[in-house]
């Protein structure tokens, strides 16, 4: 089955989340990643690129000359869906515009919100925790990816903190889910996210919100 022809908006060189993508995309064989947008500056998006071994020609300076390029393209050829991994402030612009001009869009938050904003123990419910008590000071949780943990432990931590193991293997099944409903094939209920979700969600967090404010009572979503 041909690949479908991938474009990354961010993501670029020390990015985690930009190499998170990329991994999760490749995993299932479904994606080949042909150009994009990796960065806010041109030259940097350039030497992802390179590094990358991915055409030039099909790194663009901003969303607007992405698209008009893109489109300009033979059907067969041009990038069919688009990963965003911008800062999440970003993300409506850039998505509703790619909506706009038909291409499928791969994004972890199209919804935009309006208004303001003596021993150690290891836990198998939490396998990545290590608890270290010493009897005479408190309490201490130690986890991977931090820089008080040793050399070897921060070089053999492939997670960034604060995510869990199987972050790569959870985008990569959102990923092969979305690469059937790009295809037009069958799809599970819950194989990714859609903006029903996003929406879903907001509205969740508006009625916590509200529940607070009117003396914590039951609001319906």
């Amino acid at each position: 089955m041909e690949k479908i022809r991938l474009g990354i908006i961010g993501g670029g060189i020390g990015s985690y989340i930009g190499k998170a993508h990329r991994i999760a995309a490749c995993m299932d064989e479904n994606y080949t990643l042909i150009g994009g947008i990796f960065s806010s500056t041109y030259q940097k998006s350039l030497e992802l690129a390179n590094n990358l071994n991915l055409d030039t020609k099909r790194i663009y300076e901003d969303i607007d000359s992405f698209i008009k390029e893109e489109l300009a393209l033979p059907e067969k050829e041009r990038i069919e869906a688009v990963t965003i991994a911008v800062p999440n402030h970003l993300h409506y612009e850039i998505a509703k515009k790619l909506i706009e001009n038909k291409f499928h869009v791969i994004c972890e938050k199209p919804v935009k919100i309006y208004g303001s904003k003596a021993g150690l123990r290891w836990d198998q419910v939490n396998p990545t925790y290590l608890y270290y008590l010493q009897d005479d000071k408190p309490l201490q949780v130690l986890k991977p990816g931090y820089k008080y943990t040793s050399k070897f432990s921060l070089s053999s931590t492939r997670i960034a903190p604060g995510h869990p193991e199987g972050f790569f293997e959870a985008f990569a099944n959102l990923y092969k889910g979305a690469a059937k409903a790009i295809r037009g094939q069958k799809i599970e209920e819950g194989e990714f996210p859609t903006i029903h979700d996003g929406v879903r969600g907001i509205r969740f967090i508006e009625a916590v919100v509200k529940s607070s404010k009117e003396g914590n009572i039951w609001v319906s979503v």
